[in-house]
């Protein structure tokens, strides 16, 4: 709340799961609506959504939500996409270094790199 309270934008971070964008849209986005100085003043905080762990071929099959989806659901302009991978989840088990570090090459570090483009 402290980090929030004095923010002029905000990336709202998402995964492509009901429950997530459920989260960050209702939740977040309220707080950052009401507990902010901005707020207070009656002025907006700048938010963008920046999507994790997505997977187009698993949207296309329906087994999470596609991109137009969670913006339709979190009305915030897109910042970025950061591709499902299983080298975020190895590097967290084996207590190694970010995937950035890690392995700069890999499809999520070179999103998180290039500013999230992919």
């Amino acid at each position: 709340m402290l980090a929030m309270r004095f923010a002029d934008e905000a990336v709202i971070v998402t995964n492509p799961e009901v429950s997530s964008v459920r989260d960050s849209s209702d939740r977040i986005i309220g707080m950052l609506d009401s507990k902010t100085v901005k707020a207070e003043r009656g002025e907006r905080v700048e938010k963008h959504v920046l999507i994790t762990r997505y997977d187009s071929a698993r949207a296309s099959r329906g087994e999470m939500l596609s991109i137009d989806d969670i913006l339709k659901f979190s009305r915030r302009p897109l910042l970025g996409i950061i591709p499902e991978s299983q080298e975020v989840p190895a590097c967290v088990e084996r207590w190694e270094s970010p995937v950035t570090l890690n392995n700069a090459a890999s499809a999520p570090a070179r999103a998180y790199l290039t500013r999230c483009v992919v």
